[in-house]
């Protein structure tokens, strides 16, 4: 074999295996950029995920809130619609005890 076969021959393997090794490192940039990719996807849908879950507890959160407020404008309009009624009731109480005494006193008066 002549010198100049083997030199090129070198030379073709040279390219060959530099060829190779620029494949491979793309190869592994390309696989690289796909799994960060791949992350910073999961890691968006993840953080979308966990807000609208921070966004829907507000949500629940909320109309609880506005139940309770409802529930407690009831219940005082109860307990006031009973104190008055109470007083009603104590007030014509009181009266009717005021007219029986003036009538006992009346007939006392009559009788005497």
């Amino acid at each position: 074999m002549a010198l100049t076969d083997v030199l090129s021959s070198s030379a073709l393997q040279y390219v060959l295996s530099q060829y190779v090794l620029s494949q491979y490192v793309l190869s592994q940039y390309v696989l690289s950029q796909y799994v960060l990719s791949q992350y910073v996807l999961s890691q968006y849908v993840l953080s979308q995920h966990v807000l609208s879950q921070y966004v829907l507890s507000q949500y629940v959160l909320s109309h609880i809130l506005s139940h309770m407020c409802a529930a407690q404008y009831v219940l005082s309009q109860y307990v006031l619609s009973q104190y008055v009624l109470s007083q009603y009731v104590l007030s014509q109480y009181v009266l009717s005890q005021d007219v029986l005494s003036q009538y006992v006193l009346s007939q006392y008066v009559l009788s005497q």
